[in-house]
């Protein structure tokens, strides 16, 4: 099931939002979890029995771990075995092996390394020991994260478990961050997914400057709302159900240098890979070069996170490489150029980068890096000038909204970091956005749901 489906939209989230909403306080963690339970369900009983079997394993370990807590080595031995479960999973289903028929069934990467980092903060101490076997299954397969994050720590998700709650500000607030997710799936993406397929099925021998640079572009946009609409729609989901966590895309495709863009696209994830490897490998080295192959490794691990191949760590490999160029060699110089220009060498960097995420050969990669350099092509063509009349429209909302336009409307439907003063309400002129709010995303809304009819 998925959140853009008819079933979820018209049966899952009204059932799972008044079975939440009439749930006594002390008995919400139990109605995420049995909601949690029935969306992982839709996959099919072989996906529901694996993935309950590598939480329950992730769980007795935790239990071994504590058990043990007066003997090191024995610790060490048990988080090795969690790790080693839980990258050789992710491994074998991201390499396209025939046991998972090349596709990754949904929420794996999600429950596998929230099971990793949670043995890893233990280990360290950084986290208490979990005995409720709910509560933790709960932490590694929680519904509204499970397409692309975002990676919460568990003490996190526990201080956050133990204050949830249900009310119509934060309902409303929560259906108003999914709508603008399910619109960017429903209006922009599907017309940018077309016009993308369009400029892949031009002939290499008919690439253009033109048309190289736009399948560059489309890529790159069809990656960053892709994901980022996953990314509302799950920040969305947590408002309504009362968590507080960012969709981990901030509008990535304006950053100012590659190291930004990492940060802002899918934040989490980079920020998880920071946390558990990248400070690790650092904790007792240093040096110019140390420095380097830990920026490097981090780059490719976040690379993997979307391809589990060679293409994801060309990916991260180049992007790595990037940032050791700004980091550590240009820093100081790079200041000095205005942000205008900082972007668009940023941009003109980044969007070739995508095509190694999708070219299926190194033929092919290299016929476009050529076209994009304007080595023996022309600057544009018939055809290129009939595909931009043809999606002038899905192109122009797809570069218009990948601008930070909507951030201030956003910031008004997150939800606030702090705790709200019992018994305080919104200001008039607040609730007056709020509702101007719901009336645009109910608009947003009944328009998506005809084009997906």
């Amino acid at each position: 099931m998925s959140f853009v489906s008819l079933w979820f939209i018209f049966l899952f989230l009204p059932f799972g939002t008044l079975l939440f909403a009439i749930t006594p306080k002390r008995w919400k963690m139990f109605s995420l979890y049995f909601l949690s339970l029935l969306f992982y369900g839709q996959m099919g009983l072989f996906y529901f029995s694996f993935m309950l079997a590598s939480v329950t394993i992730d769980y007795i370990l935790s239990r071994l771990m504590q058990l043990f807590d007066d003997n090191n080595n024995r610790r060490r031995m048990v988080l090795a075995v969690g790790l080693a479960k839980s990258l050789g999973i992710a491994v074998i289903a991201g390499s396209g092996y025939e046991v998972t028929a090349n596709i990754v069934p949904m929420g794996l990467y999600i429950y596998l390394f929230s099971a990793m980092g949670y043995l890893i903060d233990v280990y360290k101490g950084d986290a208490v020991y979990e005995k409720n076997y709910v509560r933790f299954s709960l932490y590694c397969i929680l519904f509204p994260k499970i397409h692309t994050g975002p990676m919460l720590e568990y003490n996190s998700y526990l201080s956050q478990l133990k204050d949830v709650s249900f009310n119509l500000d934060q309902a409303a607030r929560g259906f108003s961050l999914f709508i603008l997710g399910f619109a960017k799936q429903a209006l922009i993406m599907e017309g940018l997914r077309e016009v993308t397929a369009a400029l892949y099925r031009i002939p290499m021998e008919q690439l253009s400057l033109a048309s190289a640079w736009m399948t560059a572009g489309c890529t790159a946009m069809c990656y960053y709302y892709g994901l980022s609409s996953w990314g509302d729609m799950a920040e969305g989901l947590g408002v309504l159900f009362g968590f507080r966590y960012g969709s981990g895309y901030d509008y990535p495709l304006v950053s100012e240098s590659v190291s930004s863009f990492l940060k802002r696209f899918n934040g989490s994830i980079t920020a998880f890979v920071r946390r558990y490897v990248t400070i690790q490998l650092s904790a007792d080295t240093s040096g110019f070069a140390t420095q380097v192959f830990h920026l490097l490794v981090s780059s490719i691990l976040v690379g993997m996170w979307y391809s589990a191949n060679w293409n994801g760590i060309l990916w991260g490999l180049f992007l790595g490489i990037m940032i050791v160029w700004e980091e550590c060699l240009l820093s100081k110089y790079l200041q000095k150029i205005p942000v205008f220009f900082r972007r668009l060498f940023t941009l003109a960097v980044l969007l070739p980068s995508f095509l190694l995420l999708t070219c299926g050969s190194r033929t092919e990669f290299l016929g476009y890096l050529k076209a994009l350099m304007g080595i023996g092509v022309p600057l544009g063509g018939i055809t290129i000038s009939y595909t931009i009349s043809s999606y002038w429209l899905p192109l122009a909302a797809a570069v218009l909204f990948s601008a930070p336009l909507m951030r201030a409307f956003r910031r008004l439907l997150s939800a606030s970091s702090g705790k709200r003063e019992a018994g305080a309400s919104p200001v008039t002129s607040v609730l007056a956005l709020r509702t101007a709010a719901l009336l645009v995303t109910g608009v947003l809304f009944f328009y998506s749901v005809v084009l997906m009819l």
